[in-house]
């Protein structure tokens, strides 16, 4: 709360055509990025907004569902695996506790992976789409994700917890660039004055995917 007052409170608009000293927008324009400004009121009534819309709301509902359920997930899967005695089922390690706190802690492990993996697609893909552009790199979100669920369980099948910890160590981090991304996605169809406000009719999708 405090650092979000200081931020709010820091923040200074500038002027109308205002630019740094010295600087000078580059002669060539990009095709996918505007030079207009599209108001609040009119930028939900547009087919772009809902095209992104959607895909944030699966690309989150994908991360929070996977967030949600990680720790269980993976020990109900490998079972005994996870502790070096692959022999043993999910409620033979449940049933001793010993074993039963071995798994827990790697399953805790497997939670903070995806949190880093989380914070480090924020930076990656934000970073990967200033070069890609935006639309490529939420069209990687939503086809690599498909991809990536689907390989998943074949993994799982043939016991291979790297690769099963991969998919979703992916997954995560393309959930944490969706958010990172989007901003920059919107500024660059609708325009910069009023990207704040649409920003937040957009995290409507975050909430949606909340209940998905």
């Amino acid at each position: 709360f405090l650092f979000m007052l200081g931020g709010a409170f820091g923040y200074r608009v500038p002027p109308d055509g205002w630019q740094p000293e010295g600087w000078s927008p580059p002669l060539k324009k990009k095709s996918l990025i505007t030079v207009h400004h599209v108001h609040v009121r009119d930028a939900y009534k547009t087919t772009s907004f809902w095209l992104i819309w959607l895909v944030l709301m699966l690309n989150v509902s994908a991360g929070i569902g996977v967030i949600g359920i990680a720790s269980p997930m993976l020990q109900e899967i490998f079972g005994g695996a996870l502790i070096g005695k692959p022999d043993l089922t999910f409620a033979q390690v449940q049933a001793d506790p010993a074993f039963k706190a071995s798994a827990a802690g790697i399953a805790a492990g497997f939670v903070g992976l995806l949190s880093l993996f989380n914070i480090g697609g924020r930076i990656f893909w934000a970073s990967l789409s200033d070069h890609i552009g935006r639309k490529m790199t939420y069209a990687i979100f939503f086809l690599l994700g498909i991809a990536l669920y689907a390989a998943a369980p074949s993994a799982a099948r043939e016991g291979s917890i790297a690769l099963f910890v991969l998919c979703f160590c992916i997954i995560l981090s393309m959930y944490g660039g969706g958010f990172a991304t989007v901003p920059a996605y919107l500024a660059d169809i609708f325009g910069t004055i009023y990207v704040g406000a649409i920003h937040g009719l957009l995290l409507t999708a975050w909430s949606t995917a909340g209940i998905v």
